[in-house]
């Protein structure tokens, strides 16, 4: 006596150990993930200027938290707050959150 595990269909089960070949390519190719890549501007694209703006904050993130300074967020403008109070006791700052 043979244990073949069979499809719904009554074929063998030889794709997943559940379907026959025929209905686990209808299954697999029902799939949708929404995602579909395009050659526009914004889908898996990279901006070159933005993501050199987006490096550049972060390495003055850096430069800041090497000072010692710890700024509220890696946001330009809370970096700059960071850097100009520092400047102004002329020691590091800690940026909290009621900062």
């Amino acid at each position: 006596m043979s244990t073949t595990a069979l499809c719904y269909c009554g074929q063998p089960a030889t794709s997943n150990g559940r379907e026959c070949p025929t209905h686990f390519r209808e299954r697999v190719g029902s799939v949708n993930s929404g995602f579909a890549p395009t050659r526009s501007a914004g889908a898996g694209q990279v901006d070159p200027v933005k993501s050199r703006r987006w490096m550049t904050r972060l390495e003055d993130y850096r430069k800041v938290r090497h000072e010692g300074s710890q700024p509220r967020t890696t946001r330009r403008m809370d970096i700059e707050a960071t850097k100009r109070a520092s400047d102004l006791v002329s020691a590091p700052v800690r940026a909290g959150r009621g900062a």
